[in-house]
């Protein structure tokens, strides 16, 4: 139950987003409304063993936890703001130099926990220029098929250093 209240907090601030108003009592409704849609989502998913829907989450950490999750966000705002200058840049101009390419990137998890593949393929897709299109398994451990639009600007070296930091990152922020 811990790990939701922590996931609700950014649904709750793409709440006030949608609803265009930045006011606590929109906060405050956002909260309840995200808890109630993980409550429901969470609980009809129970094939899976209970760590992975809960990591172990300390209500002492919990200011550290939402700090770190504001920073997650920031981090992950950049990325989608630079990622986006680079792919207008490349649309405008009038020869598109693309080398589009596909890497496997693991998740980088040993536990294999769903909720860190989740996470770390939201963060690769929504960032422009990325794409996680596939899954794999492989010795017991999720293999993300990534197709980026460049091959130079998104080497192998720098997607798999993207997903190590972005892993640890989670991580962190779940308190696993």
């Amino acid at each position: 139950m811990k790990i939701i209240l922590v996931l609700a907090i950014p649904l709750a601030f793409l709440w006030m987003a949608l609803a265009r108003m930045v006011t606590l009592p929109s906060f405050m409704v956002g909260y309840v409304f995200s808890t109630a849609v993980l409550v429901v989502v969470l609980s009809s998913n129970r094939k899976y063993p209970p760590h992975v829907l809960e990591p172990e989450i300390k209500l002492s950490r919990l200011p550290l936890q939402v700090l770190l999750v504001c920073r997650y966000v920031l981090v992950l705002a950049i990325d989608i703001f630079l990622s986006s200058i680079d792919v207008a840049k490349r649309v405008i101009q009038p020869k598109v130099d693309v080398q589009p390419t596909i890497y496997r990137i693991p998740t980088m998890d040993p536990d294999n926990r769903s909720i860190v593949t989740a996470l770390s393929s939201h963060g690769i897709t929504i960032t422009p220029g990325t794409l996680v299109v596939d899954y794999e398994e492989e010795d017991g451990e999720t293999i993300m098929i990534v197709h980026t639009l460049d091959e130079v600007q998104w080497n192998e070296h720098s997607t798999l250093e993207g997903q190590r930091r972005r892993c640890a990152q989670i991580k962190r922020m779940l308190g696993l």
